[in-house]
């Protein structure tokens, strides 16, 4: 690869590292559950670019990281609230044993 093919690819992973954490931080508040996963694969796409000692891939990894933190948390809730829907008729007395 020329010199210039490797600036630009560096460049671009540098920028997609930057839009991964502004990804997993916006998916904080709003649209989690899409968000997250891009921010995941931005900064793992910019991380294998980026080596360890350029400054971009500690954004990168912060955003994986959160990425993968959000999901977790998602994939809870989601469990959580579907226990929750299942034990509806149990607790609402619909089965006319209590």
């Amino acid at each position: 690869m020329t010199q210039e093919g490797n600036d630009f690819a560096t460049q671009q992973a540098d920028q997609n590292a930057t839009v991964a954490l502004i990804c997993a931080i916006v998916g904080i508040f709003l649209c989690g559950i899409v968000l997250e996963p891009v921010a995941i694969y931005l900064a793992r796409k910019s991380k294998a670019v980026l080596g360890q000692g350029h400054p971009s891939y500690g954004k990168a990894n912060a955003a994986e990281i959160l990425g993968w933190i959000m999901v977790a948390l998602w994939v809870v809730g989601l469990c959580l609230a579907l226990c929750g829907v299942a034990m509806i008729p149990v607790f609402s007395g619909s089965s006319g044993s209590w």
